[in-house]
């Protein structure tokens, strides 16, 4: 069942409980199927922390009680690749609130007369780059959510002078009302040259966990980042596993055939390409010689409402522009 996902500690305090006697007395299929009902309702909706911790509750009821009956059994197996999505994004949205919470390690901070600050930093051994902008708008909360949904609209709002700035973007994919892949080109000066990003997001109502909303991005072909010393990894690419099938294939049939059985099986280790069906995986822009391919591994906007018409946004990149710098 997904309690095979590495867990990681939830932030206090909302910490999932263990199961109460009472639950454990009521476990049925009834109240499996109704409990199973409202997590899908809450992951649909965005709300993951709280559909991870009614993942946890049930799985530790279910355990506890040791219940052999089938029909619950094969009811949780039919959503137990949910599960495991729920749980890993789950833990993502952890990694990247605690890197929007670190203030310290910035090589570079502007501010402007408003309030604003934008930070820079790269980090030693490595070719990424974090990118950090606070500011707070005054504008409502709504409509700053609505501009932010709308891809194909980010040029009408995101700077663009003589060539230099967004070139363009569009919408890819929408494979939910909350999953979305876009794709972006940008303009750089001579001698460097254009750069281009494709880019998967998913939304996170945290509104009643910490009173804001979270969007998390990364590259499609970038495995999910689940502790903040990953972020810095080496290679967490598709690149990677495909050199790991090529080396199986040397080894046999048998080997490989195995090895693809447990990748199928471990959802953790995989990037968002790898799980795509193949149509919506062909309408992934492939990368054009005119540009360079900057690849996010991890990043997102952090939304909170101050008040009726004032809003903080916070963003985060961190990715690797391919530039020696």
């Amino acid at each position: 069942m997904a309690e095979n996902v590495p867990q990681e500690p939830a932030l206090d305090p909302h910490s999932a409980p263990e199961a109460s006697e009472s639950e454990e007395e009521k476990l049925n299929i009834d109240f499996v199927e109704a409990k199973i009902k409202k997590i899908l309702e809450l992951y649909s909706d965005g709300k993951i922390i709280q559909a991870e911790k009614k993942i946890r509750r049930l799985e530790d009821a279910i355990k506890k009680r040791g219940t052999d009956d089938t029909n619950i059994a094969e009811l949780m197996k039919k959503h137990d690749e949910t599960f495991k999505f729920c749980l890993i994004e789950a833990r993502e949205i952890r990694v990247l609130l605690k890197e929007f919470s670190i203030d310290e390690g910035w090589d570079r901070i502007e501010t402007d007369g408003s309030g604003g600050r934008t930070s820079f930093k790269s980090n030693p051994g490595t070719s990424i780059q974090t990118l950090r902008i606070d500011a707070e708008m005054d504008t409502s909360f709504f409509n700053v959510l609505a501009v932010l949904m709308e891809v194909d609209m980010f040029h009408h709002w995101v700077p663009c002078t003589m060539g230099l700035g967004l070139l363009s973007c569009m919408e890819v994919a929408s494979l939910s009302k909350l999953r979305k892949i876009g794709y972006f080109t940008s303009g750089l000066p001579w001698p460097i040259s254009d750069r281009d990003i494709c880019v998967y997001g998913y939304g996170a109502d945290l509104l009643d966990v910490q009173g804001s909303v979270l969007a998390v991005l990364r590259s499609p072909d970038v495995k999910p980042v689940l502790e903040s010393a990953h972020v810095l990894a080496a290679d967490h690419s598709i690149a990677s596993s495909k050199k790991k099938k090529e080396k199986e294939k040397k080894k046999g049939s048998s080997t490989s055939t195995e090895s693809q059985n447990t990748e199928s099986s471990n959802i953790a280790a995989l990037s968002l390409e790898e799980i795509l069906d193949a149509e919506t995986r062909a309408k992934l822009p492939p990368q054009h010689k005119k540009f360079v391919r900057v690849e996010m591994r991890i990043g997102g906007f952090l939304l909170t409402p101050l008040s009726k018409e004032k809003t903080k946004i916070s963003l985060l990149w961190m990715v690797d522009p391919h530039l020696e710098l």
